[in-house]
């Protein structure tokens, strides 16, 4: 299916990870699932990053893990709007 990926002689398909996306099918690992940008997440077997770090939070870093992708803005800084 679209963002799976299989490797050879697997019997089953892989949704590509948290913080990665694909639209494409038949990936072969892992590795050809994207990083999704700074500022936006997205859940296992997503086409898109269509989550934005919220209000109160900046985009940080790529990564599989909101925790990481999105922090909280610095004391005496603000983010009023998704980025």
């Amino acid at each position: 299916g679209v963002a799976e990926y299989s490797s050879v002689g697997s019997s089953a398909c892989t949704k590509c990870p948290s913080g990665k996306f694909s639209a494409s099918k038949a990936l072969t690992s892992v590795d050809e699932c994207t990083f999704c940008p700074r500022g936006r997440f997205s859940t296992p077997g997503s086409t898109s990053c269509e989550q934005e770090c919220v209000p109160g939070t900046y985009g940080h870093a790529a990564s599989t893990d909101v925790n990481e992708a999105c922090k909280k803005c610095p004391v005496g800084r603000y983010n009023p709007t998704p980025n």
